[in-house]
């Protein structure tokens, strides 16, 4: 079943006070869940050369949930070998940004209100190149830590490089 998908609607955007509020590093009504970044491999990486496609946040908890987003967000890129073992994977894949370098990074996964929320922040720079860009990224979470909990994925504010 593919319910976690969501290729449209856009995550709560951090209004400010996510960092320091209930669901934060610092707070004790959240605990940090353990994470692997996963490699998508050399075609799905940072600047000249991104994988074009529509913005997506998904959980994903197997290899055919898998091959059935990735046809959806990078189907012109083989698509890149997961050992799932006990884990599931959390997958975020940009906009298109019009000019780059311009990535999103998954930067934190914590348990909180009975959910999961995985923090994202975009990195940019204030002098960008006139070539677009786009991110997809993952990260494995064991089985274990997700269970049936919702999924929430949270923008937190960008960063930019000066």
């Amino acid at each position: 079943m593919l319910a976690a998908f969501a290729c449209s609607s856009p995550p709560e955007r951090a209004r400010g006070t996510f960092e320091t509020g209930r669901c934060s590093p610092s707070s004790a009504e959240s605990e940090p869940v353990p994470f692997v970044r996963v490699s998508l491999g050399p075609s799905v990486h940072e600047g000249v050369g991104y994988v074009h496609g529509p913005r997506a946040r998904a959980l994903v908890r197997n290899h055919d949930e898998w091959a059935q987003l990735w046809k959806i967000i990078g189907d012109t890129v083989t698509l890149p070998n997961i050992d799932f073992g006990d884990s599931v994977l959390l997958v975020m894949a940009s906009e298109d940004f019009g000019s780059g370098p311009a990535r999103v990074e998954i930067e934190d996964v914590r348990t909180c209100g009975g959910k999961i929320v995985a923090s994202l922040r975009l990195h940019t720079q204030d002098q960008l190149n006139d070539y677009g860009d786009r991110s997809i990224r993952a990260v494995l979470v064991g089985q274990s830590y997700v269970g049936d909990h919702p999924i929430e994925f949270v923008e937190l504010p960008p960063e930019v490089r000066r």
